[in-house]
């Protein structure tokens, strides 16, 4: 039984990606170089990143559509996120207010927004909890009723997974990380100071 909710779910993520390679056209948005269809050339007030955002907004309403047509709106759960802040070189606009942007951990760089929707389940809500997204991994297994997967070797040792499942959180019984630890690679480039050094680079917890 579970792994069949696992393939199932594996499926749904497949067609998901379907649809949005067989949308009107292919892109990568929002990165750069920034670049939108002739209908959302100037169409917003924030030059070639606002008009990636709002093309990219409509192909994201033409999947959850399509989702909904098939009739899987209350069976499938959306994750939208970002996986870093812009790039100070490549959006003019920045990440204000938060300070610098992509390779810092400043929050400019490693502060993001995420919605997750649930029809039917998640009650609509706003939480400031610590979550990463690396904690997307641990919360589909728990909700596809599956267990983390295990290192084949003689000892059969469980997986060291970082992420927490939010299924409790987004409940609203739960709460998110205590404390998160971010890293910085030399190679990542960014401010001086961060590229200079390795390792554990900002440690956050509860709102500080």
């Amino acid at each position: 039984m579970v792994l069949l909710l696992v393939l199932l779910l594996v499926l749904l993520l497949v067609l998901l990606l379907v649809l949005l390679l067989t949308l009107d056209r292919q892109f990568n948005h929002v990165h750069s170089p920034n670049f939108a269809a002739l209908d959302y050339c100037n169409s917003s007030v924030r030059g070639p990143v606002g008009d990636s955002t709002q093309e990219l907004d409509n192909s994201i309403g033409k999947i959850m559509a399509g989702v909904k047509k098939m009739g899987l709106d209350e069976s499938t759960v959306f994750f939208f996120t970002s996986d870093n802040g812009a790039p100070l070189s490549n959006d003019q606009y920045g990440n204000g207010p938060l300070r610098d942007g992509k390779t810092t951990t400043w929050e400019g760089g490693i502060r993001e927004p995420a919605c997750v929707r649930w029809k039917g389940t998640i009650r609509p809500g706003i939480s400031g909890a610590l979550t990463a997204t690396y904690d997307i991994f641990p919360t589909v297994l728990s909700m596809a009723g599956a267990s983390a997967p295990f290192v084949k070797s003689r000892s059969k040792s469980a997986v060291t997974i970082d992420g927490i499942d939010l299924t409790p959180l987004l409940m609203g019984k739960g709460k998110g990380h205590d404390c998160l630890i971010h890293y910085h690679s030399p190679q990542a480039g960014g401010d001086t100071a961060s590229a200079n050094s390795s390792g554990v680079a900002a440690v956050r917890c509860g709102r500080y």
